[in-house]
């Protein structure tokens, strides 16, 4: 079976999407670059990375999940305009019109 490990979100609003992710879900962000490349922000998830890359083009828009536990999920959901897609679940979307549907563990 696979595991995802990685999710990299491009953005043209890279301050403002990494203050979005770390206000909302309380990621804390390092900055990196790997074998000379671009500076990018890195946040370790409880399996994985999530990782904003700096563009200077529009890029196409992905959808991802979070597993939440119910305070945490409570707490995102009256503080992020949200659209209810089932019992447990919540779509938000980024300053960068990603998709992020949040599911309660």
């Amino acid at each position: 079976m696979l595991k995802l490990n990685l999710v990299v979100i491009r953005t043209e609003n890279l301050q403002e999407t990494v203050r979005w992710y770390s206000e909302n879900f309380g990621l804390e962000f390092v900055t990196e670059s790997h074998n000379e490349g671009v500076l990018h922000y890195s946040a370790q998830l409880s399996e994985g990375l999530l990782e904003i890359y700096p563009t200077s083009k529009p890029v196409s828009k992905i959808t991802f999940g979070f597993t939440l536990n119910k305070s945490d999920f409570e707490k995102i959901a009256l503080n992020i305009d949200h659209k209810i897609i089932g019992e447990k679940l919540i779509l938000v979307k980024d300053i960068d019109g990603n998709s992020i549907i949040l599911s309660l563990s």
